[in-house]
């Protein structure tokens, strides 16, 4: 994501603590302010270490639905 420092609500930390899926929504400034869902999935390799997936939706057409919708 371009950043130096883990964000605050950093979903792959929040992941990793609680072993649960995180769902969230980013923003992607380097492209255009394009939003994305974003779903972190925490899951334990074979060799019993932690790791996360992260699964990233574009969300550009749904939210132009939404606002039409809303109008």
């Amino acid at each position: 994501m371009g950043r130096e420092q883990p964000c605050p609500e950093c979903a792959v930390r929040k992941a990793l603590e609680t072993k649960r899926v995180v769902v969230s929504e980013e923003i992607l400034e380097k492209e255009g302010n394009r939003p994305i869902q974003v779903t972190t999935i925490p899951f334990r390799a074979q060799n019993g270490e932690w790791m996360v997936a992260e699964l990233n939706v574009d969300m550009t057409e749904r939210r132009k639905i939404d606002d039409d919708l809303r109008r």
